[in-house]
């Protein structure tokens, strides 16, 4: 009996033991009998972020779009930098061909200035010597012939004439060597002095008139006509000297 009661409790132990064994394991078993769905889209691997307490989707985007906005402004402050200093190395040079060729100008100028100033002094100085030249040739030349012509109006003994003669030859040498070095200073295309050439060489046919008569033994020459053409010839050169200075006013 005391065997029997052992043994009822045994199996019913075993029981609760096997009743409580079963009841754990349903659910794995249902778990495990679980059909797998097919073609489920795979999930894409997203980067590891990570967040800190506070941190959200909005603050993640907001930092990426900041990233990239600073690289941008990197690349964009690059650019704006290299063309600043292609324009101002374009800007210097253009300022440096514009200089150079300013003061290839500029000398060129001066150089030309220089060399027409020059030429004008030359001009100048010739111009006035020209004119001192011929008013002196002419001043000495009346005085020969004044000199000449006084000399035919006076009366002579025949002992006289050999001497005078010689005297009057000296004159007229003088005279001539005078006329023609004025002769070749003069420029006949010019009107006033093609006047004077004139001028003078009526002067000789005169004087030659002159010297024929006193060889006749008369002395009564014409003076008026004597001195309209030496005024003649003083009037040729004054309007000389005026044209002379107005070219040298120009060239000033």
């Amino acid at each position: 009996m005391k065997n029997f009661i052992i043994m009822l409790v045994l199996m019913m132990s075993c029981g609760a033991l096997y009743a409580e064994q079963n009841t754990n394991c349903i659910p794995e078993l249902a778990h495990k009998v679980l059909p797998v769905k097919k073609n489920i889209p795979s999930i894409p691997v997203l980067p590891d972020i990570s967040l800190q307490c506070g941190d959200n989707i909005s603050n993640i985007n907001s930092c990426q779009e900041t990233k990239e906005k600073s690289a941008d402004k990197k690349d964009n402050t690059l650019m704006v930098g290299i063309i600043t200093a292609s324009a101002a190395l374009i800007g210097v040079l253009i300022t440096m061909l514009g200089n150079y060729h300013l003061a290839k100008k500029n000398f060129e100028l001066a150089k030309f200035s220089q060399s027409q100033s020059l030429k004008a002094n030359i001009i100048v100085k010739e111009r006035l010597r020209w004119l001192q030249d011929i008013r002196q040739r002419l001043a000495n030349l009346y005085a020969q012939m004044d000199m000449q012509y006084s000399f035919l109006k006076r009366q002579t003994t025949p002992d006289q004439t050999a001497s005078m003669q010689a005297q009057f030859d000296e004159f007229s040498e003088e005279i001539m060597n005078q006329v023609n070095s004025i002769h070749l200073m003069l420029n006949p295309s010019k009107p006033d002095q093609e006047k004077l050439k004139k001028a003078l060489q009526e002067k000789l046919n005169f004087l030659l008139i002159c010297f024929q008569m006193k060889n006749n033994g008369n002395t009564q020459f014409d003076d008026n006509k004597y001195t309209s053409i030496k005024n003649d010839a003083f009037l040729a050169l004054t309007q000389i000297g005026i044209e002379t200075w107005a070219q040298i006013k120009n060239l000033e």
